[in-house]
């Protein structure tokens, strides 16, 4: 993100909640990530700002503090940003052979440390790739 985007990644210490956040102003983009977060959370997070970063102009953030914006549009483009994170960190060839091991939780805890992501984020991504129902997640 620095070098091709010229995107400044900070990570710094943020109160618990906050996980990551991005900044565009002009040609200057920067993204926060928490370090006291989990590395893996850190890597979903980086991949999720990224989007922001990508789609600034197309979707940038909804106003909410003047009093008009609703945050519904926002809740879309964050539903977007971690569908994006996901296909990022886990894309879709990784798991084109798995079935049954995606039931064990062992393989998605090995799996999921290899990937450098949490075992809930590769839980939910085996949903969405339709190798896990969502009853069994």
């Amino acid at each position: 993100m620095q070098d091709k985007l010229s995107t400044l990644v900070l990570m710094v210490d943020a109160e618990r909640g906050v996980s990551g956040a991005a900044c565009l102003v002009r040609n200057l983009g920067a993204v926060l990530v928490n370090r006291l977060e989990a590395p893996g959370r850190r890597n979903f997070d980086l991949a999720h700002e990224l989007f922001h970063i990508l789609t600034w102009d197309a979707m940038p953030p909804e106003r909410l503090d003047d009093g008009q914006g609703t945050g519904n549009l926002q809740k879309r483009v964050e539903t977007m940003a971690e569908k994006f994170a996901s296909a990022v960190l886990m894309p879709r060839r990784l798991f084109e052979g798995v079935t049954d091991e995606g039931r064990n939780p062992d393989w998605i805890n090995v799996r999921a440390t290899e990937l450098g992501v949490s075992a809930k984020a590769l839980k939910w991504r085996l949903v969405d790739l339709e190798r896990l129902s969502r009853s069994a997640a």
